[in-house]
């Protein structure tokens, strides 16, 4: 099973119908924005990859479609809280082993919705974090 068709599965079985049977449906085109989501923030798959690899209702998809959904993912979950949901439900089982750039993607798309306050807090932390780091690399060049 491709990791498009795994992913698609995972959506179809939490929104509890088909994400890719052919429709304009708002609730299935938000899913569908979902997918493409994970796959190219979170796998580094390309739009035209994707279109070549999921089918529609048996039709093959068109990369600016994709383009299109992918713009528009942010408006659809703000006003669709299932997708954030289900965005967490798919990725936290990834998030243990997954590679770094995937965990920084994941915490990339939480960042819009901490309070302001916790935006602060997180910079703080992060800021120590890497002078930490830094003056770990300066001592390992040392030695």
């Amino acid at each position: 099973m491709t990791l498009e068709t795994k992913i698609a599965k995972q959506i179809s079985k939490l929104a509890g119908f088909d994400i890719l049977r052919k429709t304009r449906e708002r609730d299935v085109i938000e899913a569908r924005s979902l997918m493409f989501h994970i796959l190219v923030k979170y796998h580094g798959v390309r739009p035209y990859a994707i279109s070549r690899k999921i089918k529609v209702g048996g039709a093959p998809l068109n990369h600016a479609t994709i383009l299109h959904s992918l713009k528009s993912f942010d408006t659809y979950r703000r006003y669709n809280k299932s997708l954030d949901k289900w965005l967490d439900a798919i990725t936290i089982d990834e998030k243990e082993d997954s590679p770094t750039n995937l965990k920084r993607n994941y915490i990339k798309s939480k960042v819009d919705y901490l309070l302001p306050e916790d935006v602060s807090s997180l910079a703080n932390l992060v800021r120590d974090m890497f002078e930490e780091a830094l003056l770990q690399d300066i001592k390992n060049r040392e030695d």
